[in-house]
């Protein structure tokens, strides 16, 4: 189009980054950035808060809160384990269920 020469190598890298975009990537793209930005905005208003009002006497306090806050959510939360990776575990177990004959000699 703008007849920029490129070696062959640079073509397959930009083509190559160019399709990898899909609009389900698209979407989870803005979605996760919609989420970092709520999360930076809400942390920012908190520090703020905290700041302003010299809550320092009970820092260890927040941290411990934080700290029980992340521990909960990281044992209540489900690991998600992709289709892929679920059926391979399943076909191994199945290959390991399954005795091998074995003869004496």
């Amino acid at each position: 189009m703008a007849e920029i020469p490129l070696n062959q190598s640079s073509v397959e890298k930009l083509v190559g980054f160019a399709n990898g975009f899909t609009p389900i990537g698209m979407r989870k793209g803005v979605k996760f950035t919609k989420r970092m930005i709520s999360y930076s905005n809400t942390l920012r208003k908190v520090s703020k808060v905290i700041s302003k009002y010299k809550i320092s006497k009970y820092k260890h306090l927040t941290i411990l809160l934080v700290l029980i806050l992340l521990i909960k959510n990281a044992i209540l939360k489900p690991v998600v384990i992709g289709r892929c990776t679920a059926k391979k575990g399943v076909k191994k177990a199945i290959r390991e269920s399954i005795a091998t004959p074995s003869f004496p000699f």
